[in-house]
């Protein structure tokens, strides 16, 4: 029984299955959430704005 939803990007209603709702993001289509995507993960908005490597976490990710 699929289950209604509205997209976070553009409020268009789809359907998903029970079994993709919570790993979909509640977008309608991958064209939606890459917009949304870039419109909330620069400067400010992203987690990581303002921060920097540690030298042990510099270390860890060059020998991964």
């Amino acid at each position: 029984m699929p289950i209604w939803l509205k997209c976070k990007f553009c409020n268009e209603e789809f359907h998903l299955s029970p079994a993709f709702v919570l790993s979909t993001g509640n977008f309608c289509s991958r064209k939606c959430f890459a917009i949304w995507q870039t419109n909330h993960t620069q400067a400010q908005n992203n987690a990581f704005y303002g921060k920097k490597h540690t030298l042990e976490s510099r270390l860890k990710i060059s020998k991964a």
